[in-house]
């Protein structure tokens, strides 16, 4: 969740991408916004992928998929 009272979701994505333990763990992130500065924070916060809401089912396996392959 992008809007967490002590801590937005990008600055947890740069926290797990920055630990040796979850750095290899893909992120995925699923919010309200398609603008396209939310995508390029999602990139640059370590994020894997950024989809909007509401996300078709098939996109989220999708991407679920596409970032598992990566890591595999």
């Amino acid at each position: 969740d992008l809007g967490l009272p002590d801590i937005d979701g990008w600055e947890v994505a740069r926290q797990l991408k920055a630990a040796p333990q979850t750095t290899a763990i893909p992120i995925i992130a699923l919010t309200g916004s398609d603008l396209p500065h939310e995508r390029v924070s999602a990139m640059r916060a370590g994020c894997d992928r950024h989809l909007a809401k509401p996300c078709v089912p098939t996109d989220l396996v999708d991407a679920i998929q596409r970032c598992i392959g990566a890591v595999i």
